[in-house]
């Protein structure tokens, strides 16, 4: 068998974790790597999740699978993204920064949340 150089990457998003699926250029599944996101959450029925956290765990995933299987970042030909849309974010256009933490779409606080951000210079944007 060729060694593989070249993967298309598709992640999947959940609220409770990602999966990273490694395809070869004919669709074979080469390797699977998931990670666990850690639920925040300062009272009960309140489910929060870092921004950042999302980001890493992600890239813990990709960055694994690409090292058990020898392949260069370069070799990612295509990329993926599905899930269950399972949190909101807000990102601040001008830095690049979340403006809170994700909220998933079922705990009571979303729209709270949302009202504080409404006269946010971009807020208009993520209606």
């Amino acid at each position: 068998m060729a060694r593989i150089k070249k993967v298309f990457l598709i992640i999947d998003l959940s609220r409770y974790g990602v999966s990273v699926y490694f395809l070869s250029p004919r669709g074979e599944l080469l390797d699977k790597q998931v990670r666990e996101n850690s639920c925040l959450g300062a009272k009960i029925g309140w489910r929060e999740y870092d921004p950042l956290e999302l980001i890493y765990t992600i890239r813990s995933a990709m960055n694994t699978g690409l090292m058990l299987l020898s392949i260069q970042e370069s070799g990612v030909t295509g990329l993926g993204v599905t899930g269950d849309p399972y949190a909101y974010l807000l990102w601040d256009r001008k830095s690049g920064l979340a403006l809170s933490l994700a909220i998933d779409k079922t705990c009571p606080r979303l729209l709270s949340v949302y009202r504080s951000y409404k006269h946010h210079a971009y807020a208009a944007s993520y209606k």
